[in-house]
């Protein structure tokens, strides 16, 4: 089995050290970004490295949403999870209307995260 590779694009250590215990604990290589502007800026440096992208839906400098449209912009089957610290409805229906599978707030159920990652790359396969 090919290893997934998941990249997480998160300002805040704490959540970055969550999500990539969570996942690495399941088998998943998970590389962060914490600056919005090199995600931004390095997009098509990576997007086709990864299987799965996890964005921050605020982070100092840019909106996250602007970085799941730039990465729509490039490629369309790349499963991208939108969270954020303060979920509302409008962020949610925007993040799923800029293709994001889900949105999720802040601390992340660890085992809805693995879920939905899971899930994702099995429809993508």
């Amino acid at each position: 089995m090919k290893q997934c590779r998941v990249l997480l694009v998160e300002d805040s250590p704490e959540d970055q050290q969550a999500v990539c215990d969570t996942l690495s604990a399941k088998g998943y290589s998970v590389t962060t970004i914490s600056d919005s502007e090199r995600a931004l800026n390095t997009v098509e440096d990576w997007a086709k490295q990864y299987n799965f992208v996890i964005i921050q839906e605020v982070m100092h400098g840019h909106s996250g949403m602007d970085l799941v449209h730039k990465v729509r912009s490039r490629r369309k089957d790349l499963p991208i999870l939108v969270v954020t610290r303060d979920g509302d409805w409008n962020g949610y229906a925007r993040a799923l209307s800029e293709g994001a599978v889900d949105y999720f707030q802040t601390p992340v159920d660890c085992k809805k995260l693995v879920k939905t990652v899971e899930n994702s790359l099995t429809s993508t396969a």
